[in-house]
């Protein structure tokens, strides 16, 4: 299966669950494809080890990257005749940040949907200051678009290479103010637009790997689950303790059906 068509159809997650359903079958069957029992669920699979799972990847999750991804090149890219017609159908009138999804395709609305979770993620590079003041994330905190929605660009804030301070004042709290000064060191370059940069990466170029890993469901961190991942041991035979930790937080340790997948797994440790 060619992951990138996941970005372009957003399957639902009736088929998703369905493509779940064959990694399993193919997971935990034997050598000659025979039917065998599934120890731990496939979405706890899909999980780090130290959450208890894997390493695997739910398609809901790359689906959820792959997505953030067509986010960072609408953003960012000028090029693109896909972004050209996207732009000018939902964008011509609002800044992509405020930008609605209502009667949009379902492509745009799967967008619109990992804007929340990844445009934060987006800082900007001042340089000319071409850079929407309240919708670019250049401040590298946030949005200021929540206190005002009115775009102007960063470089009417730039007096002589340096913070016009009174300007400033006019439009945000003294304490974002100060912030900005004190933490926002300007380097003009007036033949240089803003550049954008990916904050989770510390190259700044956008990757689906650090965009997964935000957008991606979460189990809180044990660090003893790692202890159990030795060569010695079959694959599958480390999934008991994993099971045996489940139920004795589920029973309080009173269950005598999962008692011997338990002991397993403290001898393990």
């Amino acid at each position: 299966m060619s992951l990138y068509l996941l970005s372009a159809i957003n399957p639902t997650k009736r088929v998703i669950n369905l493509l779940h359903r064959i990694f399993a079958k193919f997971f935990w069957s034997g050598n000659r494809g025979e039917r065998r029992k599934h120890w731990v669920a496939w979405e706890d699979i899909c999980f780090p080890k130290k959450e208890g799972g894997v390493g695997f990847r739910t398609l809901h999750g790359v689906t959820k990257a792959l997505f953030s991804k067509l986010w960072w090149r609408f953003r960012v890219s000028t090029d693109s005749l896909w972004i050209t017609y996207m732009w000018n159908k939902y964008c011509k009138k609002q800044h992509p940040v405020i930008a609605g999804a209502r009667g949009a395709s379902h492509v745009w609305k799967k967008i619109m949907e990992m804007r929340k979770e990844v445009e934060q993620e987006i800082g900007w590079q001042i340089k000319s200051g071409n850079s929407s003041f309240w919708y670019d994330n250049w401040t590298r905190k946030g949005a200021l678009y929540l206190t005002n929605e009115e775009d102007i660009e960063v470089q009417m804030c730039i007096n002589n290479g340096e913070w016009d301070k009174e300007k400033l004042c006019e439009l945000v709290s003294e304490e974002v103010v100060v912030q900005i000064i004190k933490n926002i060191k300007l380097n003009v370059r007036q033949d240089e637009v803003g550049q954008p940069w990916w904050m989770l990466n510390t190259s700044g170029i956008f990757s689906v790997k650090s965009a997964f890993e935000i957008v991606r469901d979460r189990k809180p961190q044990q660090d003893w689950l790692e202890n159990i991942w030795l060569q010695e041991i079959p694959f599958k035979i480390i999934f008991f303790p994993i099971e045996g930790r489940k139920w004795e937080n589920c029973n309080g340790g009173q269950s005598k059906k999962y008692e011997g997948i338990a002991s397993f797994k403290m001898l393990l440790l």
